[in-house]
């Protein structure tokens, strides 16, 4: 079950202004490989979560999958155009290696669900190092995908 519901997030469609979509893959150990559409890897994430027992209850089943499915609905609001300050309360920003015009973006509910967003900067400068603006303009939006948490 727990392989059939990362393939079913790591497979969500991209939305993106500039280009086509990037590819997911679940290998036989759970591990989601991710990928541009011209080969190059971009991520690899190991599975964060204990085993569970290959039997749950019909009830138990149906709140996971109505749970990720009301995730996967919020996380398709975010589209190009919409401003940095509309993922606020949705999201938090993440740690590790980010600038303006590109940030990893987890989801507040469950912090290994992320997604990276390219930006363009508000006052159209080019510098990443500038101080981040509410109204930066989302430019593209990756697949969610899921990942351990990053601390600065």
């Amino acid at each position: 079950m727990k392989l059939v519901l990362l393939l079913a997030l790591a497979s969500f469609g991209v939305a993106q202004a500039n280009g086509p979509a990037n590819q997911a893959v679940v290998d036989g150990e759970g591990s989601i490989h991710v990928a541009s559409r011209d080969g190059k890897l971009i991520r690899t994430s190991r599975p964060q979560v204990d085993d569970e027992p290959d039997r749950m209850s019909p009830s138990l089943k149906e709140e996971r999958v109505r749970w990720l499915a009301n995730i996967l609905q919020e996380i398709r609001k975010i589209q190009p155009g919409m401003q940095r300050r509309a993922l606020i309360p949705s999201f938090t920003t993440e740690g590790g290696l980010s600038n303006r015009l590109h940030r990893t973006y987890v989801f507040a509910e469950c912090p290994i669900l992320k997604v990276d967003i390219q930006f363009r900067a508000a006052d159209h400068t080019k510098n990443a190092l500038s101080e981040e603006d509410p109204l930066d303009t989302i430019e593209s939006v990756s697949a969610p995908y899921l990942a351990g948490s990053v601390y600065d």
